[in-house]
């Protein structure tokens, strides 16, 4: 598939999941799935940014997996703190 092809279907599924996201939190509440779901979103959209806007995709460097690991780090402690906070 063509860069900008790849691009563009990256670019689009961002749109989605950050349409989705704003759905599913503008409700509202404290329930955790839907925080959990919220995160999750999050950390699938850090991933695509990371592996095709920052052209981590091909690269046999540890930095996608640590950048990656820096992002569930933060989310996990965002849900900690939802959770312990509830």
């Amino acid at each position: 598939m063509p860069m900008t092809a790849s691009l563009t279907r990256s670019f689009l599924l961002l749109v989605l999941m950050a349409i989705l996201g704003a759905g599913l939190a503008a409700p509202g509440g404290r329930n955790g799935l839907i925080i959990g779901a919220v995160l999750l979103l999050a950390l699938a959209k850090a991933r695509l940014i990371l592996l095709d806007f920052m052209a981590l995709r091909n690269r046999q460097s540890g930095m996608a997996t640590a950048c990656l690991g820096w992002c569930a780090a933060l989310a996990l402690l965002a849900f900690l703190r939802f959770w312990l906070t509830g």
